[in-house]
């Protein structure tokens, strides 16, 4: 959603294969998206016995695209990439290979296939991860972003606000945050702590928003206090269905330093409970690429 450029949307010829690119094309309009790789990993060897059995997929591919949209040929270069081999791994690679700046995957809920690949994929790709549902809303109205003022976060939000800027969705920010252990030392009730950490907490925000220049933007900021200790990624999914959100759109990770390559627990368990709105994880691409290349050297 900042300064992307490519697009890789992984196709398994599915009938969900239709809804990930319908639903890339509409998104791909406010984020100025220029290219877009369809690609296809089938199993191992399969190919090498018949280029009949490649033709065949790459016509299967075309024709998905053109009952997609007439004319997507004419707004985005689209690239038709076949290849066969583990689908984690062979995904991973031609997105490193295209430097894809986020790639488009389903997660099913019935049938062949849990959200397995998707999971894995987001937990392992150097670029952020689109994660499909089998049947996602028509487009984006509304966003959910999850905020904890950390690096990754903070990356996010500047990712929602520029997509805001150039559509007519709504953003809803979400704090969670809870009493912390000891606070009746200070004297104070918990509804006066509670008040005092949801000013501070707004208070952030507002500073955060100065330095984006997104003062003028209408966004919702929500501060929720976690009394039960539930798992924050119950807290997201269960805020999402009520607020009716489109999508979830979140950072890697939180206040770890470790690169952002590497999912946080929130993220992770979410990706893993929510079987029914899309999550959009955004990770930082060039210091994945640094982290990467520093592992190679070891």
């Amino acid at each position: 959603m900042n300064e992307l450029q490519t697009i890789l949307v992984a196709l398994d010829l599915s009938e969900m294969d239709l809804n990930l690119i319908r639903y890339t094309l509409r998104i791909s309009k406010s984020m100025d998206i220029k290219k877009i790789i369809l690609l296809h990993v089938a199993s191992e060897n399969s190919l090498k016995r018949s280029k009949k059995q490649h033709d065949k997929i790459l016509q299967q591919m075309k024709d998905t695209v053109a009952q997609a949209s007439e004319n997507a040929a004419d707004h985005y270069a689209i690239a038709y990439e076949i290849t066969e081999g583990e689908p984690v791994a062979q995904i991973q690679r031609v997105s490193k290979e295209q430097s894809c700046d986020i790639i488009v995957i389903g997660k099913k809920k019935i049938g062949d296939g849990t959200g397995t690949k998707a999971r894995r994929l987001t937990r392992r790709s150097l670029c952020s991860v689109l994660t499909l549902t089998e049947v996602p809303a028509s487009g984006v109205n509304k966003i959910l972003l999850p905020i904890d003022f950390y690096e990754m976060s903070q990356r996010a939000l500047k990712s929602a606000i520029n997509f805001c800027r150039k559509s007519n969705a709504s953003l809803t920010c979400l704090h969670i945050t809870k009493l912390p252990t000891g606070y009746h030392t200070s004297g104070k009730s918990p509804e006066e702590y509670a008040n005092i950490l949801k000013e501070h907490a707004e208070k952030r925000f507002q500073n955060l928003l100065k330095t984006m220049d997104a003062e003028d933007l209408s966004i919702d900021f929500r501060v929720h206090f976690d009394q039960t200790n539930s798992k924050g990624a119950k807290i997201i999914f269960n805020i999402a269905l009520v607020e009716d959100a489109d999508i979830i759109v979140m950072g890697s990770r939180g206040r770890s330093t470790i690169a952002a390559t590497l999912l946080g627990s929130t993220t992770e368990k979410l990706l893993v409970n929510n079987i029914s709105i899309p999550t959009l994880v955004i990770k930082n691409k060039e210091k994945n690429l640094g982290f990467f290349e520093a592992l190679l050297k070891i």
